[in-house]
């Protein structure tokens, strides 16, 4: 299944599942899988149908470097447990949507700045769709929040470097929307 077509059907699942609550959709995959890329499409998809859509990017919720890199800069368990702020993600975003008041925030760390966001809370609209891209999002202690999820895998084991060479070269052809999904899961009921 091409991309655009994924981002069609989940906008259309999404849909389906009523207007009494945000429902929360999770990309996750490999770096340079396309999961921004997807969420912008469901975004899109949505919004053609009128919904109205957040999207929450997780690299935004990052810790600061010396809790990042604690286990070392190679580390790969340490780029699994340090990496993300979870506790964060979960009281300014998650659980605000599904048991509060709806303010979140998109983002919580800088890290091209190393320093933490002062953005201002924004109320997420009743029958919104929140869709988050980010590594790591299916991880067991994420779970339980997701009305929909989607796991990507690249279909050509390239590295982020040759993504980024490659979307330079293509300028405005998304070599994310060229690539044809191998596999996906999707629709984890949130608890």
């Amino acid at each position: 299944m091409r991309p655009v077509e994924l981002a069609r059907d989940i906008a259309g699942l999404a849909a389906t599942k009523g207007d009494r609550q945000p429902i929360l959709v999770a990309i996750d995959g490999p770096d340079t899988s396309g999961k921004t890329t997807l969420a912008e499409g469901i975004a899109r998809a949505c919004e053609v149908s009128g919904r109205h859509t957040v999207q929450i990017e997780t690299d935004h919720f990052l810790h600061e470097p010396e809790r990042r890199y604690r286990q070392g800069r190679d580390s790969p368990t340490g780029f699994f447990e340090d990496s993300y702020d979870l506790d964060a993600l979960k009281r300014r975003v998650l659980l605000p949507l599904v048991e509060g008041n709806r303010r979140v925030v998109r983002r919580h760390y800088d890290r091209e700045r190393d320093v933490p966001f002062d953005d201002p809370t924004e109320q997420v609209p009743l029958d919104s769709i929140v869709i988050f891209d980010g590594l790591f999002l299916l991880r067991r202690e994420l779970r339980k929040f997701w009305d929909l999820s989607v796991l990507l895998e690249r279909a050509t084991q390239a590295s982020p470097q040759a993504g980024c060479r490659q979307a330079r070269r293509t300028r405005g052809c998304d070599p994310a929307l060229q690539e044809p999904v191998l596999s996906w899961i999707c629709h984890l009921p949130r608890s």
